[in-house]
């Protein structure tokens, strides 16, 4: 991330990077590769600029967006994410959730990826 940092982003967020960041084109293409290898997604999250800040990634342009299949999203507040390994760290609260059993309900059809490129799909 190259912009201004949200003050609680600097202190909560930044300290668990463990790798260099890279450049935006790239995080839409993996992205669009990894959500490609699912037939539907649906996103949970905790708080609403989770959903906002994703949201943001799949937009390319004026107009134009990253190829997605079906997505669906829920903003919930049972979440408890204290026994993540890496607070804040998107993948090690996903696995504390699993861990706990708060996502049993949630259910992905995984089908094989396209890998086709970067796609501009438009509304």
């Amino acid at each position: 991330w190259r912009g201004e940092v949200d003050p609680w982003v600097a202190e909560n967020v930044v300290p668990v990077f463990d790798k260099d960041s890279i450049p935006l084109e790239l995080m839409r293409l993996r992205l669009q590769q990894f959500l490609g290898a699912y037939d539907s997604v649906h996103v949970v999250a905790d708080w609403p600029a989770d959903v906002e800040h994703f949201c943001a990634l799949l937009i390319v342009g004026p107009g134009k967006r990253i190829d997605t299949p079906p997505l669906t999203m829920e903003v919930r507040h049972d979440l408890n994410t204290d026994g993540s390994l890496t607070p804040h760290n998107a993948l090690a609260d996903a696995r504390d959730l699993r861990r706990q059993g708060l996502m049993h309900n949630v259910q992905i059809e995984a089908r094989p990826a396209s890998g086709t490129p970067l796609g501009m799909a438009q509304p």
